[in-house]
């Protein structure tokens, strides 16, 4: 469950990255794709913060 909340995160952010450069049409597919890797693990380790927060939030409220 958690970790297919976290692959479709990962699959917006992607998605959202893509548009961004379909857009812009200046970004080249390479330039894309290391704008893609470089976020990624951003996006993983905010993602995986927010649950363990949310985690602890729950564990401390009961």
């Amino acid at each position: 469950m958690l970790f297919e909340q976290i692959f479709l995160m990962i699959n917006l952010y992607v998605w959202k990255i893509q548009m961004l450069a379909h857009q812009l049409k200046k970004i080249s597919l390479q330039r894309m794709y290391s704008m893609t890797a470089i976020y990624l693990p951003v996006i993983i380790n905010r993602t995986i913060t927010k649950f363990n927060l949310v985690e602890l939030v729950i564990e401390v409220s009961n």
